[in-house]
């Protein structure tokens, strides 16, 4: 086992001790981890003071890297720039690029001087009084912009369905609030003024109009932060009675209904063969079981759970384990093809729920980045813990690189594991990745695998689809389309 990688609160670095900034730390919570970067002497002290928790100042010139550095700028999730110079905040919007820090806000005063900051990946803001307020909603949540109304008491927020999945396919006239209510909506290049039977689409921008403070109570009433998964492919969870032994049912009902409890999927479908219709009893037990409907088909079930992947929008599926006759009649790579044919995640079903362990092999590809990316969000809705497997094979396969993919993939880990604010622990092997994965297996609830159909899984050609069949657990497969 490898060693704790844990993202604790957040660390904010706020350069400069001015109006703003003071204001800024009256607002903010406890939870916040604060580094103040100013000249020193009574402001910087008196901007300190402001902060309801622990901030340390720090003296120095926030445009010096030298200062930033030795005041932790590598460390931090989010740094400010918000000095009374354009100079020096660009100088700590660079320095702040440069360190990969992942969230970078600045502040400026002249128009013509906010492509330099937006060409150093930073948020930026046109100096106003209405900063403090943008500034701490910024922090709330990244994704999520507000636009104050000249000096009045109105606001304008804007929301991308991206930041909340799970209001795709909602009627326009069901988005409002005590304080606020879904003004339009802007699709593509258009803006589109909604009528209450307006459904929104994937990729709109929702624009609310409301009260100044409202981004708390619009969050609160939308589920602000709900993980996409699995409503980002869908809002149908399908389970497929796949074993034919019905005494296998329970275990993999038990799975697929925990997954229904978790991810706020609408509706739930069971696929069955038509003699296996018989668990009614077990549904009933289920507080889910309102939004629960059964269908059974004489034969070709998958062929079925394919028709009802496309009508139905579903998000995920959940299959009993492979059996050796069925798995073997799907051919060579049967897995990820299965997978990519559903058009969705494939939960194969080890009846190891709730999933209090979570497994990611990572070699920092695509693929891998794509299954950690699912894996944080199935462990923020479960609250399982969330590991990263790095496998360091013989150098005769992977040849002299070992050394720096290895770091490469670690640093990305944490990179990822970072920006979704989540502890991350990595597990160190070595050897072949599938029967050391494989091995390990056991010791979790879920897998999560990346892959596809195409030449090559994790690590080495088929890897990914070794894993899927032999892990001792549960095993989630996010598939790429070939």
């Amino acid at each position: 086992m490898g060693s704790m990688n844990e993202q604790a609160q957040p660390k904010l670095m706020i350069c400069g001790d001015g109006p703003v900034a003071r204001e800024l730390l009256k607002r903010l919570g406890e939870r916040w981890l604060v580094t103040l970067v100013g000249p020193g002497g009574a402001a910087t002290e008196r901007a300190v003071s402001t902060f309801a928790g622990t901030a340390r100042g720090v003296a120095g010139d926030p445009s010096s890297p030298v200062v930033l550095e030795e005041a932790g700028l590598a460390s931090q999730d989010y740094v400010l720039a918000l000095g009374p110079d354009d100079q020096v905040n660009l100088a700590v919007v660079q320095a702040a690029s440069e360190a990969k820090v992942g969230h970078i806000l600045a502040i400026y005063y002249e128009a013509v001087n906010r492509e330099l900051f937006s060409q150093c990946g930073a948020e930026a803001l046109l100096a106003s009084a209405a900063l403090a307020r943008e500034l701490h909603h910024f922090l709330q949540n990244p994704g999520v912009r507000v636009s104050p109304l000249a000096l009045g008491q109105g606001a304008v927020l804007e929301m991308d369905t991206g930041e909340a999945p799970h209001l795709v396919g909602r009627l326009a006239g069901s988005l409002r609030g005590r304080d606020w209510r879904l003004s339009g909506l802007v699709r593509g290049e258009r803006l589109v003024l909604p009528s209450a039977n307006e459904r929104i689409q994937a990729g709109d921008r929702l624009v609310m109009l409301g009260q100044a403070d409202m981004f708390s109570q619009i969050c609160a009433d939308l589920s602000c932060g709900l993980p996409g998964f699995p409503l980002s492919w869908g809002h149908t969870l399908l389970v497929v009675l796949t074993p034919k032994d019905p005494d296998q049912h329970e275990g993999l009902l038990t799975e697929g209904l925990f997954w229904a409890l978790n991810s706020r999927v609408e509706q739930t479908i069971i696929l069955c063969r038509g003699e296996q219709s018989g668990f009614q009893d077990l549904l009933d037990e289920w507080p889910a079981a309102a939004s629960v409907r059964v269908e059974s088909v004489p034969e070709g079930l998958l062929d079925h759970a394919r028709r009802l992947c496309e009508e139905e929008k579903v998000g995920l599926v959940v299959l009993g384990k492979y059996e050796p006759t069925w798995l073997s009649s799907l051919g060579r790579g049967a897995l990820m093809d299965l997978a990519e044919s559903l058009c969705a995640p494939v939960v194969f079903s080890g009846g190891t729920a709730p999933y209090r362990k979570i497994l990611v092999p990572f070699d920092g590809g695509p693929k891998a980045e794509a299954a950690l990316e699912v894996a944080a969000e199935v462990a923020q809705q479960t609250g399982g813990e969330l590991s990263t497997a790095l496998v360091e094979e013989p150098e005769f396969i992977r040849g002299g690189d070992g050394d720096a993919w290895l770091e490469k993939a670690r640093a990305r880990a944490k990179e990822m594991a970072h920006g979704q604010k989540l502890k991350l622990a990595e597990v160190s092997l070595q050897g072949n990745p599938v029967h050391q994965i494989s091995a390990i297996s056991g010791d979790y609830d879920l897998m999560v695998v990346g892959g596809s159909s195409r030449g090559r899984g994790l690590f080495s050609p088929n890897v990914g689809e070794h894993l899927a069949q032999k892990a001792a657990c549960s095993v989630l497969v996010v598939a790429e389309k070939g």
